[in-house]
C-alpha cells in the first residue's frame, strides 16, 4: 500500500523550493530519520483567496 502526502508551501520560486526541500541538510535529516526521499512536484499557483 502506497501513501501519498501533499505539502503546500508558498515560496518565492520553484528554484528556492528546490534549494530548500532538496538541500543536503534536508537529505541528511531524512536519512537520519530513515525516511526515503519523496517525489517532489512543483506547481504554479493559479489563484488565491477565499470565495
Amino acid at each position: 500500500m502506497s501513501l501519498a502526502r501533499v505539502h503546500f508551501s508558498k515560496l518565492k520560486s520553484h528554484e528556492s523550493a528546490r534549494k530548500f526541500f532538496q538541500s543536503s541538510e534536508q537529505e541528511e535529516i531524512r536519512r537520519k530519520a530513515g525516511v526515503k526521499a519523496p517525489e517532489f512536484i512543483y506547481l504554479d499557483m493559479l489563484e488565491s483567496g477565499i470565495r
